[in-house]
């Protein structure tokens, strides 16, 4: 049996490592930029605009594509601004992403598709919305964003507390978002699964506006999240490993239970 559990773990090991595996990767596109914002490797894509989304830690191009389709005004560099500090939206964009600058909607829905994606791969998609305009927070005047994931095998949905959904299985994330730097919620999804074609679709909608229909989106952030080989090969050898233990303790309970007495 030793023999047996050093040769699978041995064979196991060559194929895992001579398999081709998905690097970790982390992509930032900005909505709304404007000249003299951040942009060391990040990407700008707006309306109706596509193009591959580039890994910020290389610079390099990823194999994801992301599109942009519908959606009304906008760019404008003029509405939005940087989350306050210690919130989900500063931590995640902070010195990445300056997050002055709005995609403004008031007619069809935004659709946004990231495809190109590796179907073994886990995948974490976060977007900020802000209009800045404290007037659009009140009953009145709220300005509501609804936020989307479809197209997906599966997810987890980790928004930012205080935002709107129902827990991990829900697909769509509602933030109130004409002034929402001062909270810096997030639609944020992860452990997705993008299914066969390698391709999920966001879409960003009117989440309930009061006076008009007009929802925002400023920055997204997209990152591949391969499992590594290591956790694989350790689940691997305990599986094994265990096996022979519990076949070892059937062997010591057979010993250890007394003569076996032959039926007459």
């Amino acid at each position: 049996m030793r023999n047996v559990s050093i040769l699978i773990i041995a064979v196991a090991t060559a194929l895992l490592s001579a398999a081709p595996r998905a690097r970790a990767w982390t992509a930032y596109n900005d909505f709304g930029w404007g000249k003299g914002q951040l942009d060391r490797n990040i990407t700008t894509y707006s309306r109706n605009q596509e193009g591959r989304l580039v890994d910020y830690h290389t610079g390099e191009q990823t194999a994801a594509t992301l599109s942009l389709n519908g959606g009304g005004g906008g760019p404008h560099e003029d509405q939005g601004t940087n989350a306050t500090p210690n919130t989900d939206a500063h931590r995640v964009f902070d010195g990445f992403v300056d997050c002055s600058g709005a995609i403004t909607y008031g007619g069809d829905n935004l659709v946004i598709k990231i495809s190109g994606l590796d179907p073994a791969t886990p995948y974490d998609i976060v977007l900020y919305g802000d209009r800045n305009n404290p007037a659009y927070q009140t009953r009145a005047k709220r300005r509501v964003t609804k936020v989307s994931l479809s197209d997906a095998e599966s997810f987890a949905n980790i928004s930012s507390e205080g935002a709107g959904f129902s827990g991990e299985t829900d697909n769509s994330t509602v933030i109130t978002n004409g002034y929402n730097n001062r909270d810096g919620f997030v639609a944020w999804f992860t452990d997705i699964e993008p299914g066969q074609d390698g391709r999920v679709v966001i879409t960003v909608a009117d989440g309930g506006s009061k006076d008009s229909p007009r929802f925002y989106v400023n920055a997204m952030r997209v990152q591949a999240l391969p499992e590594p080989i290591a956790p694989i090969l350790f689940g691997l050898m305990a599986a094994v490993f265990g096996l022979r233990a519990r076949r070892t303790g059937r062997r010591r309970d057979r010993r250890t239970s007394g003569p076996m007495v032959r039926q007459t």
